[in-house]
């Protein structure tokens, strides 16, 4: 058997472990939220595929089905087969890929169930191996906010003064829909939705100066047509950050009907 096979044998195997992984770190970005190295991200996948094969194993065995480990060697290591391992290898192939399927499953059940956990109860800022989101992510999402007030978040409201023509801002405010980060964990681009494009403030000094027949505080505001502005981050000198929160009613002050 080739060397390639054995690759694609090995990295078969790991996907259960990848799959945990991905469903732990994922978050709202568009992009990874954690820059983690190589080789640390390699020994967990490997040490989370280890022990969930442990666990299907043996669960397998007790489903009555035995795994042929001699067959898995010779795959994996490029050994001769003979004709009764192509029989074995043609009669196990359909087990062996709901197996695989199940067990990345379950995998990534558990990776999303780990992080609701850890972010639900803190114990990612008290372990820093237990890291789900970055600084980004955790003002974006509103888990900066105490778990009382998280969980009446309704949206996030983002003022947002970006550099515009002829050295003067321009002011957006809107409803924060989604972000991405770049390789270095930066706001890469931002996306807001119900945008506001404000009067231009002059950061030179001079102040702002209205058009004729119109006084200071009666600036302009245009309300974007679009569904989504998507704002590069590179262009954002100041961003403003305003949680709005659902109004829990009491019960005993409804007015009866």
């Amino acid at each position: 058997m080739s060397f390639a096979f054995g690759a694609l044998l090995i990295v078969l195997l790991l996907l259960p472990g990848i799959a945990f992984r991905y469903a732990y770190i994922r978050s709202n970005s568009l992009r990874r939220s954690l820059d983690f190295s190589l080789l640390s991200e390699t020994i967990i996948m490997i040490l989370v595929a280890l022990l969930l094969h442990a666990i299907g194993m043996g669960v397998a065995r007790s489903a009555g089905f035995a795994p042929d480990f001699r067959l898995v060697y010779l795959l994996g290591t490029g050994g001769v087969l003979e004709t009764a391992d192509f029989v074995a290898i043609e009669k196990s192939y359909l087990p062996f890929v709901g197996y695989v399927l199940l067990l990345c499953g379950t995998a990534a059940l558990l990776g999303y169930g780990l992080q609701r956990i850890v972010l639900d109860r803190g114990y990612d800022q008290q372990y820093k191996g237990l890291r789900v989101l970055n600084d980004w992510d955790r003002y974006f999402t509103g888990y900066v906010l105490p778990a009382p007030l998280r969980s009446r978040l309704n949206f996030i409201w983002v003022d947002l003064l970006v550099d515009g023509s002829a050295g003067n801002a321009v002011l957006y405010s809107g409803v924060l829909e989604n972000y991405s980060l770049n390789r270095e964990q930066v706001i890469d681009q931002i996306f807001i939705s119900s945008a506001i494009r404000r009067h231009n403030p002059d950061l030179s000094g001079a102040g702002y100066a209205p058009p004729p027949g119109r006084r200071q505080d009666q600036a302009p505001n245009y309300d974007l047509p679009g569904d989504y502005l998507v704002i590069p981050f590179s262009q954002v000198r100041n961003l403003n950050i305003i949680y709005n929160f659902l109004q829990q009613v009491d019960p005993e002050d409804e007015p009866l009907v």
